[in-house]
């Protein structure tokens, strides 16, 4: 598998109303980051922690209708926006309340002013030309969305981000160019050879009086805060290296600045370079907040979170459409390409209410847990259902989980219950079986906490807080078990997984030296001031399989958890100890000490990645994941293949990043890891903000959100597709060659010369391939071996067109046909396999042979391999759907171009429908067509094929089986089974297979028969 080097694909969604507020409750989040126990965490150790979250990295939006039509370029962070004109630079910043940031009762109203104070800068270019030519500069891989109130036109999608923004001719002879470093905004002033800089003055509104202070900097003095914009360093770029020139500010008014300069050599270019440093502590204010998310074999993504906003995006016909108290929990479906809402739904009473954790099941309900906060007097009023398993409160103080199921349409809720006893709970993750079963885990303080019979641990056995895990069932009705987790002390569980055996895997936090562990795991003894902890439960919570704690000498908390197909868990969260154990050869087994410019506390925090064995007895590997500052990992998912996604906050200016991340200033962090935790497949900090859930599809692509409820999804390989106008920088000669002068469609990379255009449905596609025109994409291929090279077109046409691959400047395919595809619109993958690459980074070219064609996506995929990374196990039974991967005439032949039923690997040609109790089936086998598996023998025996299938027509349909391409079976009848909603499992023959790894391949000799799946049995 692979992934672009240059070209990793990040599509960011805001559910924002707005960019900025706190969110009180958020306050526990912070604390448990830097180890503390909530219930006694103090308000400076809180404040720390925030302003590590709003460290973030800028970036440059167009101004597609988003803002005031004077604004051409808008960044934002938080508790800070700005907003360049033609003429100005304005600057507006927020200095939060620090009562605000505590655990404090939050404000009564729902539309109540954000905490804090604001002041708005405004810089101008006295005497500068007052329309210059303004351009975004070094475009990023990122677009954002604005899902603004409930008006679909007031929306706006794909809008393009740059690294930088240049005016050209500010002044005759120099330019202007904005751009981030870190969290801090700077720009530089580009001094042509033979212009004058004694032309520049800048003016300043919004300040109360500016200075130059013993430094040199130049101070503006705000309502919060003193800025600085830092000495100017000026300098001259020579052919024996960098050569500072002497200079500074002047102030030349009582708003008016200007740079002296010594003398220099005119001939050659100058660069001023000042920079902005904000002094006071900026807080974030959010209003919306995001933590965490799921998403469903087809691509759609499930948030959830909390908001304050009476004009958060709902969809007609949602369960709830308006606001219901001052913070309500949201859920929200997006669809697989993050252009649009597929329901969108408030989800509280007139509390506070705030959602932690979602699930979806196969059939497409969401699951969501979280906090009721009792703040008013009024009886409670969560919504519940009828014939839940606790309707109503528990009748005590405080807080109060709750449980919701909603439909798959988001129109109604299937149960939704509480979840507590007399004092403060909190369901802070969820997961869900096959079966429909929730699982929960979060903390309570109460010793009444619903808990059944024959569990684990029935009694409350804390003076602080006991985390808990509790199974309710399908629907919601009973509780299938529950149980607390924990000793003396404070215990916390932040995430919770469930194995296909319905094993419950919990992490959390604890203070607690009792805490119960088991012989044999990996550290049954309290390691420091809180460790992290790892519990297994058994299916009905009457036993723990494995529990260890996991950590070093300070403070440690688990605050995500995954698990594999084998039963391995995968656990993020961070660790100030620097003894956290890790193991040889993992990406890092030391922290890098800390700094104490980004770290203010006696311990920096790393974030941590582990990965224990089924039996817990043993790390698999375990690793730091960090730099100087504090960092911390929050969510964690892992693929079919063993890779580990992880998510977090990077404040560290030297979090690890990969070559070709699309950012590397620091803010939240995704980071993919191999399967042996060796390496980074991906590292990148380019997110709008925190990352606090993440998920995984089945194709690989990360899904990411957190602060302004921002929703991210990262496509890391090329084998994943690389979408074709995302080819690599450079220019023209370079990056690509058009024959064509412009860019004709003109809403994406309109810097570039290539022909870019936007279908209806917001996808972008290279127009009108001409004859002689390329495209190059730089590519990461992590192994040598096979490959096959796919893409995604589209030709109307008589005259066949054609196109040919070459890699590093060498052609690997022969001229390829691109084949009518019946309509411009209608896209189909053709590829050519059989060439060889070796790991490492390569440059992929494409070439148009013959004229015209569109293209939309390429991608490159191994010559054949196993749906899930590894051959499929036998005897056991294998779904029809699970084909290998390899594509057209490699693991499959499909007559019918498409996918017919478009909800599961809609990639492929294959017809693959859904069926109303969510299975998948491959619909109308037609004759010819096959398709191909590659299975795992465990030792040489006799073995049994059934297949499961469907028939109704009376011309009897056929199939044959074939074990590495020899024919195995005879041709055999499919008979009608009454019904195309009728399985039956039939017998196609039984024979000797060596034991090792083999293809099998089932032909369809006769159409029609749907094909449901197959088993190998031992005989």
């Amino acid at each position: 598998m692979f992934r672009a080097l240059a070209c990793v694909t990040i599509s960011i969604f805001s559910l924002s109303t707005v960019a900025g507020a706190s969110l009180p409750e958020m306050a526990i989040h912070h604390a448990r980051s830097v180890g503390i126990n909530p219930a006694v965490a103090d308000a400076a150790s809180r404040a720390r922690v925030n302003e590590s979250y709003g460290q973030l990295p800028l970036s440059f939006e167009v101004n597609q209708g988003q803002a005031d039509p004077q604004v051409k370029f808008l960044a934002r962070g938080a508790g800070q926006a700005l907003f360049l004109t033609s003429t100005e630079a304005v600057l507006v910043l927020t200095k939060a309340d620090p009562k605000a940031q505590s655990l404090q009762r939050p404000p009564t109203s729902p539309v109540a002013p954000r905490a804090g104070t604001q002041t708005v800068l405004r810089m101008t270019f006295a005497g500068a030309s007052p329309q210059p030519p303004i351009a975004g500069q070094k475009e990023l891989a990122g677009k954002v969305n604005y899902f603004l109130g409930n008006d679909p036109a007031k929306w706006r999608t794909n809008v393009p981000t740059y690294a930088a923004v240049r005016y050209e001719g500010l002044y005759p002879g120099i330019d202007l160019v904005y751009y981030g470093n870190n969290r801090q905004l700077e720009y530089d002033l580009i001094v042509a050879p033979g212009a004058d800089p004694s032309q520049i003055a800048l003016s300043f509104k919004g300040a109360d009086r500016l200075e130059v202070d013993g430094q040199g900097d130049l101070v503006l003095y705000t309502a919060v805060g003193a800025i600085h914009q830092r000495r100017p360093l000026i300098y001259q770029e020579l052919a024996d290296g960098r050569r500072e020139i002497a200079g500074g500010y002047v102030i030349k008014g009582a708003e008016s600045v200007g740079f002296q300069v010594a003398a220099y050599d005119t001939s050659r270019s100058l660069i001023i370079d000042p920079g902005l440093v904000y002094s006071t502590h900026l807080g974030a204010n959010y209003d919306d907040f995001g933590n965490d998310i799921a998403v469903d074999a087809t691509g759609n993504a499930y948030v959830t979170g909390s908001t304050r906003s009476p004009d958060f995006p709902t969809t007609p016909g949602a369960f709830r459409t308006t606001l219901g108290g001052p913070s309500d929990v949201f859920v929200t479906k997006l669809n697989p390409s993050g252009s649009g809402l597929v329901y969108s739904t408030y989800l509280g009473g007139s509390d506070y209410d705030y959602g932690y954790g979602i699930a979806v099941d196969t059939g497409g309900n969401a699951y969501v847990t979280g906090t009721i906060s009792d703040e008013f007097s009024g009886p409670p009023d969560f919504p519940t259902t009828p014939g839940a398993f606790q309707p109503t409160s528990g009748g005590g103080v405080g807080k109060e989980a709750f449980v919701t199921k909603l439909n798959p349409s988001g129109s109604a809720l299937v149960y939704s219950t509480y979840l507590g006893g007399y004092y403060a709970d909190e369901g802070l993750s969820i997961c869900v079986d096959a079966t429909g079963n929730a699982y929960v885990t979060g903390y309570t303080n109460s010793s009444n906490f619903p808990t059944t019979a024959g569990v684990f641990q029935t009694t409350y056995q804390s003076g602080y807080s006991s985390a808990f895990v509790t199974k309710l069932n399908p629907g919601g009705s009973a509780l299938v078990y529950s149980t607390y987790l924990g000793g003396a002390a404070a215990n916390l569980g932040y995430g919770i997984a469930v194995d296909a055996a319905g094993n419950a895997y919990v992490t959390g936090s604890t203070t607690s030296n009792d805490f119960p562990t088991t012989p044999g795991a990996i550290q049954v003894a309290f390691g420091g001031f809180s460790d992290a902890f790892v519990t297994k439960v058994n299916p009905d919570g009457s036993g723990l399989i494995y529990s260890t704690y996991l950590g070093g000498t300070t403070y440690d908390s688990g605050y995500g958890i995954a698990v594999d197909a084998g039963g391995n868990a995968y656990v993020t969260g961070s660790t100030s100890s620097t003894n956290f154990p890790t193991t040889p050869g993992a990406f890092q087994t030391a922290t890098h000490g800390y700094d104490a410019v980004f770290c203010e506390d006696p311990w920096c925090n790393d974030a941590f990645v582990t990965k224990l064995n089924a039996s817990g007895s043993g790390l698999v590997y375990s690793t730091y994941l960090g730099g100087v500052g504090h960092d911390f990992g929050e969510g964690i998912a892992v693929d079919f293949a063993e890779n580990a996604y992880v998510t977090g906050v990077a404040a560290s200016p030297d979090f690890p990043t990969t070559p070709g991340a699309s950012q590397t200033a620091r803010g939240g962090f995704a980071t993919k890891l191999n399967p042996v935790g060796s390496a980074l497949v991906y590292s990148t900090t380019h997110l709008s903000s925190s990352g606090l859930g993440i998920a995984v599809d089945a194709a690989g692509s990360a899904y990411i959100t957190g602060p302004t409820a921002f929703v991210t999804k990262i496509g890391s390989t090329v084998s994943e597709q690389i979408e074709a106008e995302d080819f690599d920088l450079g220019g023209e000669g370079v990056a690509y060659h058009d024959l064509t002068l412009g860019n004709q469609g003109g809403q994406y990379r309109t810097d570039v010369d290539v022909d870019i255009i936007r279908y209806p449905n917001g996808a972008y596609v290279v127009n009108n391939f001409q004859t002689g025109e390329w495209l190059q994409y730089t590519i990461q291929v992590p192994r040598t071996g096979t490959y096959r090279l796919e893409l995604l077109v589209s030709r109307r046409w008589d005259v066949p067109s054609r196109w040919h691959a070459e890699i590093d400047n060498q052609p690997v395919t022969s001229s390829v046909v691109v084949p009518d595809t019946g309509s411009w619109d209608t896209f189909w993958w053709v590829g050519v396999g059989g060439f060889s690459v070796t790991a490492g980074t390569h440059v992929l070219r494409i070439v148009a042979d013959q004229e015209y064609f569109n293209f939309a996506a390429l991608r490159l995929l191994p010559n054949e391999s196993p749906f899930a990374g590894t051959p499929a196990p036998v005897p056991g039974q294998i779904e029809a759907e699970d084909f290998d991967h390899g594509g057209e005439g490699v693991a499959y032949h499909d007559l019918t171009p498409g996918n017919q039923g478009g909800q599961y690997r809609t990639d492929v040609d294959v017809d693959i429908i859904r069926y109303p109790n969510g299975a998948y089936v491959v619909n109308n086998f037609q004759t010819g067509e096959w398709l191909q598996y590659t299975i795992q023998v465990p030792q040489t025996g006799t073995y049994r094929l059934e297949l499961l299938v469907s028939r109704r027509w009376d011309v009897a349909s056929r199939v044959h089986v074939e074990v590495d391409n020899q024919p195995v079976t005879g041709s055999v009848v499919v008979p009608d089974t009454g019904s195309w909603d009728t399985f039956w499992w039939v017998t196609v023959g039984e024979g000797t297979l060596t034991a090792g790894t083999h293809v099998l391949r089932i032909v369809a000799d006769q159409e029609y028969f749907n094909f449901a799946a197959f088993r190998l049995l031992a005989e």
